[in-house]
């Protein structure tokens, strides 16, 4: 399932994915100190029909500071060398369009995560739940590791890790790393969900860029994504305190109707902090192929945290992925609203209107309820 990062936290200074995830690329386990930004700065500290906690009076005595952000609350402390984490994710949709209307309730994510480390080295990995199609009821079907690597720090103990190098089954880096793997720019450009491919990565991080060079290695044990072999590119450099602007690149073979055909991709990509409380995300790539010829995608969003932990936002996606062929435009409007209440937590109602030339001339309803809860 596709990992969580929240490049929107950029508005408030922090440009590296690394900050907060083990992951040079961002997502998925967080490190101690993403955990204590997931209750200071994420989250707004308290459900709805919870009371405010009283004002603290200075030179007054104060409670034993919880440890809400940590594992299992702290209750169960991991030694120094494991960090353990995991995520749950359910989903409630409904659909109206000219040929149905349903309401459906999905467990889209079980998985847990771990990292150990040992000197400048590592091992990470989830182990989750997997939906089974008819036919498959053997014990060890309903389970799934989706990423899965080896990491190696380069440079002397106790130097800023500014190169990484991985290998394993992992999303290569590319665009904007958001969890809502749905959208146009992830799910149509070979970024969805138990879409990992193996792969090997290195990562040039400073302060101020990041560079990710990705060799993909396909999927041996996937016939959909064996072919998927190629190379990805993504540079990326902080603009001010509160931006960052990049840029990405793809080449590589897929399976399309039964052929094994070249893909390229090229893209552009931004996360702008406009103040602590408005941010823009935008992402546009051009599309090409042995298939479709020339095409075009393009993802943004517009937030508002109106009180912490509590977002509005509006989304708009288009694409044209060939244009030779008027009918694979696709347009999206919507929006929605999230809410962080206390850490571990995330509620998401989002809707949209959708259309997609080559299957109604009409826009579509979407809208969704998603629960996520993280260990």
């Amino acid at each position: 399932m596709q990992a969580h990062a929240y490049p929107e936290l950029v508005r408030h200074g922090y440009t590296n994915c690394i900050t907060c995830h083990s992951s040079p690329a961002g997502g998925g386990l967080l490190t101690e100190y993403g955990r204590a930004l997931s209750k200071e700065v994420l989250s707004s500290g308290r459900f709805f029909f919870e009371r405010s906690a009283p004002p603290v009076v200075e030179g007054a005595a104060t409670p034993e500071h919880p440890r809400e952000e940590d594992f299992l609350y702290g209750y169960v402390e991991p030694p120094r060398w494991l960090t353990v984490g995991g995520d749950i994710r359910t989903l409630q949709s409904y659909s109206n369009t000219a040929l149905v209307e349903q309401a459906q309730f999905i467990v889209m994510q079980v998985d847990a995560e771990v990292l150990a480390t040992r000197g400048r080295f590592g091992v990470q990995g989830t182990i989750g739940r997997k939906e089974l199609p008819p036919g498959m009821s053997r014990f060890s079907d309903n389970f799934v590791s989706h990423r899965h690597w080896l990491t190696a720090k380069l440079g002397a103990e106790g130097v800023e890790d500014t190169i990484q190098v991985r290998a394993g089954r992992f999303y290569p880096a590319y665009g904007l790393n958001i969890p809502d793997h749905p959208v146009i720019t992830r799910q149509n450009l070979g970024f969805d969900q138990n879409q990992e491919t193996y792969n090997a990565e290195f990562a040039l991080l400073k302060e101020t860029f990041n560079v990710y060079a990705t060799a993909l290695l396909g999927r041996p044990d996937a016939l959909d994504l064996r072919a998927r072999r190629g190379a990805a590119l993504q540079a990326s450099v902080a603009v001010g305190a509160s931006a960052k602007v990049g840029v990405s690149g793809y080449t590589g073979t897929l399976y399309d109707n039964d052929a094994v055909n070249r893909r390229n991709l090229l893209g552009a990509h931004a996360i702008v902090g406009i103040t602590p409380h408005h941010y823009v995300l935008f992402e546009v790539d051009g599309t090409q192929s042995d298939a479709t010829q020339w095409g075009v995608a393009n993802y943004a969003k517009f937030g508002w945290e109106f009180s912490q932990g509590i977002h509005v936002y509006a989304t708009e996606e288009f694409a044209h992925f060939s244009f030779k062929d008027s009918r694979s435009l696709y347009h999206s409007f919507g929006g929605g609203i999230q809410y962080f209440p206390r850490t571990h937590w995330e509620f998401l109602l989002g809707a949209a209107r959708q259309r997609t030339l080559a299957l109604e001339s009409e826009f579509e309803t979407q809208a969704w309820l998603m629960m996520h809860y993280y260990l």
